[in-house]
């Protein structure tokens, strides 16, 4: 619980789909293309006819001087695609986050996992780890060259690592479950990085956003003279560029949401060559080192083009065909809507097993203020007659067409570490058990609207706190739908919607009632950390504790409030999961013990889970991602697939 970590919970490197392989298309056949292994080193490279010509002009080195001698080999989910063409893609906001958008998931990584939930090198073509799992050596990929074509090597992650994360006043995320302690390069491809606690499913992490372009390695020649540590007058060419620091102008420079600099060099299979509120343009990278099966340089495509409209616009875009492929914002909720227009706007739906455990997760806040809420909420049988006065059935059939799993908050039935009983745990829908349950709890008056009133006779109504929400739409009904149930057993409840920012400000304390959003991930979701959310005033607590065990807290009485015993040994219990070795038998225990303990005391409440992804994408559209590989956590892992993403009309 390292707040500043944002580590992606190891258990989600355990199998969260079903594994399956891809498939060789017509055309010839993708040898090693099958995901689950490293496939086979082509032996010539091709290019892009657009390359090919730039190449002829003398305005680019040719092909095999611009790849590293073994580039990473993409396996594709159908078949070998054919060069050229623009994608038209459709955003919600100027964020990296959408379709084939200019995000980290779209880049190459340290390493790669197959959809089988093998390892293949990526960036990283070797390393070793120390026995107490506290260092790791590196060894990157020799010949790879950043977008401008300058070369990439050790001193690229190196100064992500230690001039960067490790730099006072830099702003970074992590990722990588415990705080850095060093970063050294060793050689021109090698480099050391070491952290202050054990990280010992760090593989996993690295094939994640943590080994990714913005967090793992950054292009040092380009942005050196902007730093403080490599010039000397990096405070005058600050306030020549009209910042008023050094750090206001770097970041102004290295920073991803929005990217300023559109000249910054990067090792996305495009480069953003335009950025505004309207619209986002990419072109392909030139040098670019990942290659399909036969050696063509990826990716297919030459041009991306995201249109920035409002959330009506990009379902109208959709149905009436215009948009080439969407998938981070579509939803299962508009799957009826998208199938009816399927012929008309010649395209397809594709439905991608879901990863949520919950597509809705309510988090009553064990910490409230209220001291009557926050005594009802820690009672056990308080959220159990929540949890069974929801129709789950009646939820997935009326939003969800029948296509998800009712169940409780808890890991997808492909979990590698699963039973069924943590599903089942407090789901079945028994309003006569929840009434039965609170009156129990001496919540037996009710005041003239039939509404409970609290044991010393006042009022009592909660408040569940969203993200705001389109008006009409199915996030809303289902939202209107746990309020009737709940008001049917007489918990009077009111909904209330917050702008993002505001949202996760508020459930970073005491001062809500229950928070709703997706359950995604088991460790971090289960703890009582702003991961989760469920026992904020806790999470400042231990996160202080874990801190200062680590020797890198602060001195003083800690913040928050302490705990009960047996939170700090279920915390605890999830802290160690994150230093074990995923495959070990220890490993396995504890996310048992874990899961087990959700079921037992609901720290979160589950409604519907495993809806699929629609895909929507034109039929022109080849390659198109239908799998996630089990380390993904949410829809934008599809993005990694997209360089090998072509158009069959060119």
């Amino acid at each position: 619980m390292f707040k500043n970590c944002f580590a992606v919970a190891a258990a989600v490197a355990l199998a969260l789909v079903s594994p399956a392989a891809f498939a060789a298309g017509e055309g010839e056949e993708p040898e090693g293309s099958t995901g689950s292994a490293t496939s086979a080193m082509p032996t010539r490279f091709n290019e892009a006819p657009m390359l090919a010509e730039m190449v002829a002009n003398g305005e680019l080195p040719p092909v095999d001087e611009r790849m590293p001698a073994e580039p990473m080999v993409r396996p594709v989910f159908d078949e070998i695609g054919t060069y050229g063409g623009t994608l038209f893609v459709y955003h919600r906001d100027p964020s990296p986050w959408q379709d084939v958008g200019d995000m980290t998931e779209i880049s190459p990584r340290f390493f790669r996992q197959n959809l089988d939930g093998s390892f293949d090198s990526g960036l990283i073509v070797d390393h070793e780890q120390s026995d107490d799992y506290t260092s790791l050596v590196l060894h990157v990929r020799p010949g790879m060259r950043w977008s401008d074509g300058d070369p990439l090597d050790a001193e690229d992650f190196v100064f992500a690592f230690k001039d960067m994360h490790l730099k006072e006043g830099v702003e970074m995320w992590n990722f990588m479950g415990a705080p850095l302690q060093d970063s050294q390069q060793i050689s021109e491809y090698s480099f050391s990085i070491t952290w202050t606690e054990p990280v010992p499913n760090i593989v996993t992490d690295f094939a994640g956003p943590a080994g990714g372009a913005w967090v793992g390695l950054q292009p040092a020649h380009y942005l050196k003279k902007w730093h403080v540590d490599f010039n000397e007058d990096a405070e005058a060419l600050a306030k020549e560029e009209g910042f008023d620091t050094w750090e206001d102008a770097f970041r102004s420079h290295y920073w991803w949401n929005p990217s300023e600099d559109l000249a910054r060099p990067t090792i996305h299979p495009w480069v953003l060559t335009s950025s505004d509120t309207v619209r986002k343009v990419m072109e392909r990278n030139a040098y670019y080192m990942v290659v399909d099966p036969a050696g063509n340089q990826l990716p297919y495509i030459d041009t991306v083009v995201g249109e920035i409209v409002d959330a009506e616009t990009y379902d109208l875009k959709i149905i009436s065909g215009e948009s080439d492929i969407a998938y981070l914002f579509t939803t299962f909720e508009n799957f009826s809507l998208y199938k009816q227009s399927e012929e008309s706007g010649d395209y397809t739906v594709h439905l991608v097993p879901g990863l949520f455990g919950s597509e809705m997760g309510l988090q009553p806040n064990w910490n409230v203020a209220d001291p009557i809420k926050r005594e009802l909420i820690q009672n056990r049988d308080f959220r159990i007659a929540l949890s069974v006065a929801i129709n789950r059935d009646e939820i997935n059939e009326v939003i969800y067409f029948g296509q998800g799993t009712p169940r409780q908050a808890t890991v997808p039935e492909s979990f590698s570490v699963y039973d069924d009983a943590w599903a089942q745990a407090h789901a079945q829908y028994d309003p006569e058990l929840a009434n039965e349950l609170l009156d129990g709890m001496g919540l037996t008056e009710r005041d003239r609207d039939g509404f409970r009133l609290a044991a010393d006779g006042s009022p009592l109504q909660f408040t569940i706190h969203h993200q705001v929400i389109e008006i009409g739409s199915s996030r809303g009904e289902l939202l209107e739908l746990i309020k009737e149930y709940w008001e049917d057993v007489g918990i009077r409840i009111e909904l209330r919607g917050h702008e993002p920012a505001f949202f996760w400000e508020l459930t970073d304390t005491d001062q809500f009632d229950i928070a709703v959003r997706a359950f995604e991930k088991l460790i971090q979701h289960l703890a009582a950390s702003t991961e989760s959310n469920w026992a904020p005033l806790w999470d400042q607590w231990l996160s202080e504790v874990y801190a200062r065990e680590a020797g890198a807290g602060s001195e003083g009485d800690l913040p928050g409030e302490q705990p009960p015993e047996w939170i700090e040994e279920h915390d605890r219990r999830i802290y160690k999961a994150q230093q074990t070795p995923e495959q070990s038998d220890e490993y396995r225990e504890l996310i048992y013990q874990i899961a087990e303990a959700q079921a037992e005391n609901l720290f979160w409440i589950g409604t519907v889970g495993q809806v699929p992804v629609p895909v929507v994408a034109q039929n022109r559209v080849g390659n198109v991602m239908t799998s996630f590989v089990p380390r993904h956590v949410w829809t934008g892992g599809l993005s990694e697939f997209a360089d090998q993403l072509y158009l069959k009309d060119q």
